[in-house]
């Protein structure tokens, strides 16, 4: 069962939480929280509940490590958790190490959509002022790039 920590509001949530998950079959846990973030109510759900992977953003995980969390946490383990995965953002790996020390656990820190816009935009004129010291090349949609060093 897969826990998506996010706000039903951004297209994430569905091809994510409701359109992705419908397609393959599989079951998702979906809570009502409103308001603010509250990590302690989120290990609470992952105790709980025999959710089997939690997405959620690295932010998210940042609260989930802080000092009382991990104290639940430690107390009251995930009953069924075997996958974790974050996105939208970048993941610092001090977060990753510390929830891998308490659960055994990596975070898979997610590359998507929103992060590969830059791969697609490069070369067009709008988008010169990011690129001020880079040739620019005409993009080719539908086929690969050539190999190179990514600076």
């Amino acid at each position: 069962m897969e826990y998506q920590l996010r706000n039903l509001g951004w297209a994430k949530a569905a091809w994510s939480n409701l359109f992705g998950p419908w397609v393959m079959g599989a079951a998702m846990f979906i809570q009502d929280a409103r308001g603010k973030f509250n990590p302690i109510e989120t290990l609470e759900m992952l105790h709980k509940y025999p959710i089997t992977t939690l997405c959620a953003p690295p932010t998210a995980y940042r609260m989930l490590v802080l000092d009382e969390p991990i104290v639940y946490l430690k107390s009251h383990p995930p009953r069924a958790l075997r996958h974790c995965v974050g996105a939208g953002e970048p993941l610092n790996p001090e977060v990753i190490k510390r929830w891998e020390e308490v659960t055994g656990m990596t975070i898979r820190d997610g590359y998507g959509q929103t992060e590969t816009v830059l791969h697609r935009v490069r070369g067009y004129p709008a988008q010169d002022h990011f690129w001020q010291d880079t040739p620019r090349r005409t993009p080719r949609n539908g086929t690969a790039e050539e190999a190179g060093e990514v600076k």
